[in-house]
C-alpha cells in the first residue's frame, strides 16, 4: 500500500531492529510477527503501532523478522476485529491492535460485531481519562434531573449515566447535542462527558465542576482516583460508599467504565501457544517501562500484565452483567443490540 515518508522511515526502523522469538514459540526463528491494526492506514491505531513497536521489539529479543502490519476497516475497529477473529491466521504470531470503541461495541451487543473480547489474550493496553462536567450540584438533581449530553449508546457518557443511576442521582439523556461544551455553556444541558486530562480545566472555564471520573482502570472496583485526574472524585468510590453493591448492574457498570477508558488493546489470538504469550507479555512490560510520547489526543497510561489483564477481564463481564447492560441500554437509551 502507498506509504508516507514518515511511515516508510518508521517501517525501515522496525525492520532494522527486527526481533521476535528466538525459540520456544510456535513461530520459527526469522519469521515476522503479524499485527492486524483495526483501523485505517494513518489512523490512531496505526500511529500507536509506530510508537509502541520499538519497545515491543526490544523486549522480545534477537533472532526474528520483526513486525509486519496490515490495516483493516474503519476507526471504530469493529471491521478489523471481525477480520482478526475470522481469517487472520498468519504463519507466525498474530496480534490485533484494536481501539476501545471496538470493545464498547462488543459490550453493547452491536449487531456488526462478530468477535469475542472475552477470548482475547491481552499483551498491552492504553487507558485514557475524562470526567463528567456539570454546572449543577448533586443536591439539585433531586428537584430536577440532570440533563446529560448523550451522543450514542456506545459513548463513555452512557457508562456515566448508568453510574449516576447506581449512585441514585436523577439524570436524563439528551440526544442530538452537536457541541456538548457549547450546550453546557448556554444551559441547554447540565452535564457532559469531557475526555482527556483537560476535563478539570474545561470545567473551570465553564464555571462548572468536574464531578466524577471513572476511577483507576486497573484497580479493584474502580474505587481509586484516576492517576491522570487525581483531583477528580472516582465515581466507583462514590457508588461503593452509597451502598449500591452486589447488583448485576454494578458489574455491568464496571465493564462499561473500563471499556470507556480503554484507548487501545494489543492482544494475541486465542490459541496462541503459552510460550509465545509469555514472551509477548514480557515485551508488553518492556514497552510500558520505556513509555511513548503522548499522543495529540493527550496522555495515555500504558498497562502491561497484570494491569492490562485486569482491565480486559473487567470489560469481559460475566453473562448476567452483559445481558443486564444491554437491557439497560435499551431501556434508557432505546438501544437495539443485535
Amino acid at each position: 500500500m502507498p506509504l508516507s515518508r514518515r511511515a516508510l522511515l518508521a517501517t525501515a526502523s522496525l525492520l532494522a531492529s527486527a526481533s521476535l522469538l528466538a525459540s520456544g514459540g510456535t513461530a520459527a526463528a526469522g519469521e515476522a510477527a503479524s499485527v492486524l491494526v483495526a483501523g485505517p492506514d494513518g489512523g490512531r491505531m496505526a500511529e500507536w503501532l509506530l510508537r509502541l513497536s520499538p519497545g515491543l521489539l526490544a523486549g522480545i529479543g534477537a533472532g526474528s523478522g520483526g513486525l509486519t502490519r496490515q490495516t483493516e476497516g474503519g476507526a471504530d475497529g469493529v471491521t478489523g476485529a471481525n477480520v482478526f477473529e475470522a481469517r487472520f491466521t498468519p504463519a507466525g504470531t498474530g496480534l490485533l491492535l484494536a481501539p476501545g470503541e471496538a470493545a464498547r461495541a462488543w459490550l453493547a451487543g452491536d449487531a456488526r460485531v462478530h468477535f469475542d473480547v472475552a477470548r482475547w489474550l491481552p499483551v498491552l493496553s492504553g487507558v485514557s481519562t475524562g470526567a463528567l462536567v456539570c454546572r449543577r450540584s448533586l443536591a439539585s438533581a433531586a428537584s430536577r434531573p440532570w440533563r446529560v449530553a448523550m451522543a450514542s449508546a456506545l459513548e463513555p457518557a452512557a457508562a456515566m449515566l448508568l453510574g449516576l443511576e447506581l449512585l441514585g442521582v436523577p439524570a436524563d439523556p439528551v440526544a442530538g447535542v452537536v457541541d456538548p461544551l457549547r450546550a453546557l455553556a448556554t444551559g441547554q444541558i447540565d452535564a457532559a462527558f469531557v475526555p482527556g486530562v483537560e476535563a478539570a480545566a474545561v470545567a473551570g472555564a465553564l464555571n462548572a465542576a468536574a464531578v466524577f471520573s471513572f476511577g483507576q482502570a486497573d484497580a479493584d472496583d474502580l474505587a481509586s482516583p484516576d492517576p491522570l485526574l487525581a483531583e477528580v472524585p472516582s465515581l466507583g468510590a462514590q457508588i461503593i460508599a452509597s451502598g449500591a453493591t452486589g447488583t448485576v448492574l454494578l458489574s455491568a457498570w464496571r465493564a462499561a467504565a473500563a471499556a470507556s477508558m480503554l484507548d487501545f488493546a494489543l492482544v494475541l489470538q486465542t490459541l496462541t501457544a503459552a510460550p509465545e504469550v509469555t514472551v509477548w507479555r514480557k515485551a508488553g512490560q518492556n514497552a510500558q517501562t520505556q513509555g511513548v510520547p503522548a499522543m495529540p489526543s493527550g496522555p495515555t497510561r500504558l498497562l502491561a500484565a497484570p494491569g492490562c489483564n485486569a482491565v480486559m477481564a473487567r470489560i469481559a463481564a460475566d453473562s448476567p452483567g452483559l445481558l443486564a447492560y444491554r437491557a439497560w441500554l435499551t431501556r434508557r437509551l432505546g438501544w437495539q443490540p443485535g
